[in-house]
Order: C-alpha cells, then sequence, then structure tokens
C-alpha cells in the first residue's frame, strides 16, 4: 500500500500513568525544508537553515505549534494557536476560546484552503477538546481523555475531530513524539518531518521532539 499523505496532525490523549499530553506532527509535501524548535513553553515551526527566505512568502507555515499556558496545553497547524492560547490565560473556556479564534479565522486563505486544526488539554483533568475549522464546517469537540489512547485530526482525510483514535503506549515525551513517525498509524502517513510531544505533569510541562533520519 502507497502511504497515505495525511498533512499536519494534532492528537490530544493520556498516557496510561495517567499524564494528559498533546501531540504534534509536521508533514509537508509542499514546504518539506521545516522544523520544530523547542523552548521552555513553545514548540516552534522554523525554517531549516538556508531556507530562511521562505520567511518572506507564506506566513502560516511558521507559527507555535505547542503553547503551554498555566493549566492548559494547545497544539495546532497555525497562528491561531497563539490566539487560542492568549483567550484560554484570559480565561475563555476552552470550547469558547476554540469556537471564537476558528470563527474569526475561518481555514487558511491559501491555494489548497488547508483547514486550521487545534488540540487542548489540561494539565490535570479529565477532558481534552479537538476541533478544525474546514471550508464547510467548524467541528469542537469536547472529549473525554482515556488511558493509553490518543484521539486525533489531521489537514486532510481524518477531518472529524474525535472520530479516529489510537492506542498510546509510551510514557515519556520523546517516545510519544517518535512515535508518531515510528508506531502504528503513523508510521503509515507519508511526507513526515517531525514531531512533538507536551506530557502533563502537572505542575511541569515535559517537551521534546523527534526528528526522523532523512534519506
Amino acid at each position: 500500500n502507497d502511504p497515505r499523505y495525511l498533512g499536519r496532525i494534532v492528537g490530544i490523549g493520556r498516557t496510561r500513568e495517567g499524564n494528559n499530553a498533546a501531540l504534534y506532527r509536521l508533514s509537508s509535501q509542499t514546504f518539506p525544508h521545516r522544523q520544530l524548535q523547542e523552548s521552555q513553553l513553545t514548540v516552534k515551526v522554523v525554517p531549516e537553515e538556508g531556507y530562511e527566505h521562505q520567511l518572506d512568502g507564506d506566513r502560516n507555515i511558521f507559527y507555535n505549534a505547542i503553547v503551554t499556558t498555566s493549566r492548559f496545553v494547545i497544539v495546532g497547524n497555525g497562528s491561531h494557536t497563539d490566539f487560542i492560547a492568549e483567550a484560554i490565560d484570559n480565561d475563555l473556556p476552552p470550547q469558547k476560546a476554540i469556537e471564537t479564534v476558528f470563527a474569526s479565522l475561518g481555514y487558511e486563505r491559501n491555494d489548497e484552503k488547508t483547514p486550521r486544526i487545534v488540540g487542548v488539554v489540561p494539565g490535570q483533568g479529565e477532558f481534552g477538546w479537538l476541533a478544525i475549522v474546514r471550508e464547510d464546517a467548524l467541528i469542537v469537540r469536547r472529549l473525554a481523555l482515556e488511558e493509553g489512547k490518543c484521539i486525533y485530526v489531521a489537514t486532510r482525510e481524518v477531518m472529524d475531530p474525535g472520530s479516529v483514535g489510537c492506542v498510546l503506549s509510551r510514557l515519556s515525551a520523546m517516545e510519544l513524539a517518535e512515535d508518531l513517525i515510528k508506531q502504528e498509524p503513523f508510521c503509515n502517513f507519508s511526507n513526515a518531518i517531525a514531531a512533538s510531544a507536551a506530557l502533563c505533569r502537572y505542575p511541569n510541562v515535559q517537551i521534546a521532539s523527534y526528528f526522523p533520519e532523512r534519506s
């Protein structure tokens, strides 16, 4: 079988040890020369060395993919990640924050009409949120976080938040990031560039990124 191309992937879940997790996989056919750059509180999508000139073009291709606030972790595929994090930090409930930002921005205004996707997990709590705004719909779902499970949404094919999930078998942020590229079902999806995971070990958040070998 040919690998499927899902584009960017956002996931939320909980490890078998009961720690909530936010997951991001960067995959791209059009702009492969990008990387993930970690800081203590964020993961940023940046150009690879030598490709900084791309910053002058499509602004939608560089953004904060993971943002942590005092009580939540927000993961998304564009500038909306920051806006939603800011709204939540200003005490807007996550559902309302996502709905407000997505209603304002809509999908990305590019040739592909790329959907915006986002996930939100609390540092402690039983529920997370997974959402998408596409050309034809805005869907926000509040979902139970089950131990050892992940639920994900993508910019292609898997575009109904909450409808597709998988096992979350490993426990550290680095292992979770690696699994987003190397383990089922993610190893069946093409054009992987890198992946990151934010693992809530309340009151701290552990962030790690995995970069596959380039052939």
